[in-house]
């Protein structure tokens, strides 16, 4: 895991050469734009996962310890445990680039996200159990900025759909 994470540059370096060929200039900026914005919600959600929810989520695991009950912390079981953390939420946090791209392809329109914002929470808090280590406290812990991340997804899929009235180069329209 960690060998991915320290070739990914070279990775992004090698792949970026392999498309850049192949783009239009009008989508190479857009392409750089996504790349950096990705990076940066996607470094944005590790932080978040490593100051605020690792710290929290193993306070609360180790307060389960007791005369009789002793935590036995392997570095392999801790190291699987902060990369799945960490991942997580890295990957959780690109939800308003996701919003983004599927308004401006006219995908999903803004009007969606605001009816389905019961369903969406009750899919949130599916997908937190699914990611998380099986407790409530570390589920509550993802649900919470999920819900946060939806809702700025609603308002950058308005942004999007109100920017894309103009010329997109991801529209599916033929233009005449």
């Amino acid at each position: 895991m960690t060998g991915i994470f320290i070739a990914l540059p070279l990775i992004f370096y090698h792949f970026w050469r392999f498309v850049k060929p192949a783009l239009y200039p009008h989508e190479r900026k857009y392409f750089i734009s996504a790349v950096f914005f990705s990076t940066f919600f996607f470094l944005l959600g590790a932080f978040f996962a490593y100051a605020v929810v690792l710290p929290v989520a193993l306070r609360f695991l180790l307060s389960f310890q007791s005369e009789k009950l002793h935590a036995t912390l392997s570095i392999a079981n801790y190291i699987f445990f902060i990369s799945k953390l960490l991942l997580a939420f890295g990957i959780i946090f690109q939800l308003p680039i996701i919003s983004f791209f599927l308004t401006k392809m006219k995908i999903m329109k803004p009007q969606f996200l605001r009816k389905s914002r019961r369903i969406a929470i009750v899919l949130i808090f599916i997908v937190a159990a699914l990611l998380t280590p099986p407790d409530v406290f570390t589920q509550l812990l993802m649900a919470g900025p999920l819900i946060l991340l939806f809702e700025i997804s609603v308002w950058v899929s308005v942004f999007a759909a109100k920017t894309s009235k103009q010329t997109s180069p991801f529209s599916f329209e033929k233009k005449t």
